[in-house]
This record gives C-alpha cells, structure tokens and sequence, in this order.
C-alpha cells in the first residue's frame, strides 16, 4: 500500500490484526503496532479482544482490559467468548460488572447465549435471576425475554 502511496486507515489495521490473529500470529500483531505507532485505543482493543475470543482466547482476552477503557461492546466480545467456551460463570461475571457498576448491556443475542449456557449448565434459577434484572433495568425488549423464560426448564 505504502509503496502506492495510499497510507493505511485503521479499518486497515484492524483487518491486519484480526488477520495475524487468525493465522495465530500474535506477535506479528504487537509488532505492527509497535512499528506503526499504531494510536492503541478501544476500537484497536476491541478488535483484539473479539479476535482472541473467536480463538477461544477469552482469558488472554479478559486480560487486555488492563490498562484500557473498556466500552459495551468489548464486554459484549468477552461475554460471547466466554459463552462459546461454556465458561458461563465468567460470562455472568462480566455481565454484572458491565450491566450493574456501568449501566450498559450486552445485546439480546449475548444476553440470550449467556440465559440458555446457564440454564443448560443446571442453573436455571441463576438464568431466571438474569432475565429478571434485564428486564426490570432494560425494558425494551420484555416480550422476547418473556419469550425466552417461558422457554426454560421447569
């Protein structure tokens, strides 16, 4: 690109990252950072972190939150990559930090994945306890979590 004299945007560092990533390049990411002086903000972590959770990375992912100003929907990334690896303790975890000490929520599908892991981890009274404190806090969508409820095991 450089060679074109097109510079880079940080859509394409972005695709770069979550490129290495895939390729399980770690160190290729820090690299190109580092030698790009590449501006390390949330949209640059938030890449990051969804990247290592697609790779059922959660934990490495968890622990870029260090030294960051995490949004909602880097809490959404960990909250589903946590899910996906059956990790639901973790999962609700992220949830009450996120949705009780911040006031944000992850979205219906997150939410919904995190309800249905518990429930199918034996712990349907915990989901139950979750729909409850979403719908009481975030009532846009009671019907579709009346849905899900009425859905879960007896």
């Amino acid at each position: 690109m450089e060679r074109k004299g097109m510079k880079p945007t940080s859509s394409t560092f972005g695709l770069m990252i979550s490129g290495f990533y895939r390729e399980d390049n770690k160190e290729d990411v820090l690299a190109m950072m580092k030698g790009r002086g590449i501006s390390v903000g949330v949209s640059t972590h938030n890449i990051r972190i969804q990247s290592l959770c697609k790779r059922k990375m959660s934990v490495e992912a968890k622990a870029l939150l260090d030294g960051m100003k995490p949004n909602a929907v880097t809490y959404g990334h960990l909250i589903h990559g946590f899910c996906n690896e059956g990790e639901f303790d973790e999962a609700k975890k992220l949830f009450k930090s996120m949705s009780m000490q911040k006031n944000w929520v992850p979205s219906f599908g997150i939410m919904k994945s995190l309800v249905n892991g518990l429930a199918k981890d034996s712990k349907v009274e915990e989901a139950k306890e979750l729909i409850t404190q979403v719908k009481e806090k975030f009532t846009r969508n009671v019907d579709l979590w009346n849905e899900v409820e009425t859905a879960l095991p007896q």
